[in-house]
């Protein structure tokens, strides 16, 4: 009975993943006995083939330095004062070299005249490089205020700097060796983390900015980067995470957005006022005719629709208005760019007056992406009001919208994928290099003082990045200017 579980013991161990092995002995003194039940994983991690590693022993695959610590606690098991223990060793590979692992050994099953016990070990090669990644930049991360860690590719902290565990108000040993979900929670990790890091750990370096939880500071907003981590080899062993806190900065961009709408606002209001007057002249006009008419007994319905259709005019503009005028801050929905664009379409009519037409294109279906409609309509009417500007003669205004793959890191520090693409295009006087490399600078402008104040290209930039999209920008002096906008297209798009 005793031989048959033995057999069925070394059964399972062979078919285990796991490099493992069994061994059996009859003293309880000797620690130099065969590896004779190892199993195909632990030759392959030894480098070794099966028959040659089964003639072994665990003294012969030991660092000389390792071996007696080992033999002495395996001594302790035989003799029954512990029922397993784990030791950091080191192995010898059939190469030649040294490799660190954990092993694991414990008692199998007893009986009068012998002991059966099972080892399995693990390559830990990829965490001591980590460890001594992090400490060869020690220094440096030691000096940044920035959060750094190291993770392993089981999404386990291995090292931290000082700033992190100031951040998270935690020792070092409460976060080394834990995972990011038991540090920052599941659901952050999952909804956050999770498709990042494992992009990253495929090779891809991982830019993107989030707002997260911590216990002194409350949600702070996080510009996060991760690059891949690769051994001597260049196989990827985990992941380097950079966060820096960017919140006073994001801060400082909405009520830059919120100024720079007040100062559109300022501008439509012009437009708008001059709208409603041709409106209300319409109104006025068929209000009379119908009096008349009336005082005559003629029909009157033509001016009753006359003025009803002027009324609606007058309600939609008013709505649109009141749409983009309201006060809030950043907020994401799942929205369908397409849509939004061209239900905004009639307010930029009004703004920019007829002297520019308006040339426009939408895909038939939706093209969903996470942003906010009134962020978009900002956008649209900046670079609106931008093209207005720069073709004080006249000219065509176009604005295309369509669904576009992008590789990773095509335009700026985008991530790969399908992407809604939002391109305005005008035929004014460009820009010149030198202007072009500055647009996006806050305060920066080429109006006459007064005129303008700067900051309506820099709160585009501003809104789309904290979207999560890119802005492309291509011009020439007296070739016009293009805008190309790229939000992260959602599943359904």
């Amino acid at each position: 009975m005793q031989d048959d579980w033995l057999q069925w013991l070394h059964s399972l161990v062979e078919s285990m993943p796991t490099p493992a092995t069994v061994f059996t002995t009859r003293s309880r003194v000797d620690p130099n006995l065969p590896l004779s039940g190892a199993n195909e994983a632990l030759a392959g991690m030894l480098g070794h083939s099966l028959d040659d590693l089964r003639g072994l022993t665990i003294p012969e695959i030991s660092h000389p330095e390792d071996a007696a610590r080992d033999s002495a606690l395996f001594l302790e098991l035989l003799a029954g004062k512990s029922t397993h223990y784990t030791i950091e060793k080191r192995l010898l590979h059939a190469s030649g070299f040294f490799f660190p692992c954990f092993l694991t050994v414990w008692i199998a099953g007893r009986s009068d005249d012998r002991i059966t016990c099972l080892a399995t070990a693990t390559d830990i090669s990829e965490v001591k490089n980590l460890e001594e990644a992090m400490h060869s930049s020690e220094h440096f991360v030691s000096a940044t205020s920035d959060h750094i860690s190291f993770l392993g590719l089981d999404y386990r902290y291995v090292a931290v700097n000082d700033s992190y565990l100031r951040a998270h108000e935690m020792s070092r040993e409460g976060i080394v060796g834990h995972t990011i979900a038991e540090l920052l929670g599941p659901d952050t990790f999952n909804d956050l983390i999770k498709n990042n890091i494992d992009r990253c750990f495929q090779g891809e370096t991982i830019n993107y900015e989030a707002w997260f939880n911590f216990p002194a500071e409350n949600r702070r907003c996080m510009a996060v980067t991760y690059v891949p981590s690769r051994d001597v080899d260049r196989k990827i062993v985990g992941a380097v995470v950079s966060s820096r806190d960017i919140t006073e900065i994001r801060k400082l961009q909405t009520d830059l957005a919120r100024f720079q709408k007040l100062e559109a606002i300022g501008r439509l209001s012009g437009t708008v006022a001059h709208d409603f007057n041709n409106l209300l002249m319409v109104i006025s006009g068929a209000t009379e005719l119908a009096r008349v008419g009336a005082n005559k007994g003629k029909d009157i319905r033509v001016h009753l629709e006359e003025i009803d259709a002027a009324a609606v005019k007058a309600s939609e503009l008013t709505g649109h208005l009141r749409t983009f005028s309201r006060g809030q801050d950043l907020e994401f929905e799942e929205l369908d760019v397409s849509r939004a664009v061209r239900d905004f379409v009639p307010l930029l009519r009004s703004s920019i007056g007829k002297s520019v037409e308006i040339q426009t294109s939408y895909p038939s279906r939706p093209m969903m992406a996470r942003l906010g409609a009134s962020q978009l309509e900002q956008v649209l009417l900046n670079l609106a009001l931008n093209a207005q500007d720069a073709m004080l003669g006249g000219g065509t205004l176009s604005l295309t919208i369509e669904m576009v793959p992008l590789e990773p890191g095509e335009v700026g520090d985008s991530g790969g994928g399908k992407h809604v693409m939002v391109k305005i295009a005008d035929t004014g006087d460009g820009m010149s290099p030198e202007v072009l490399e500055r647009a996006f600078e806050p305060f920066f402008s080429t109006k006459e003082v007064g005129m303008g104040t700067g900051l309506g290209l820099a709160s585009v930039y501003g809104i789309v990045k904290q979207s999560g999209g890119q802005v492309d920008v291509h011009s020439r002096v007296g070739e016009g200017t293009e805008f190309r906008i790229f939000f992260p297209a959602l599943e359904e798009a």
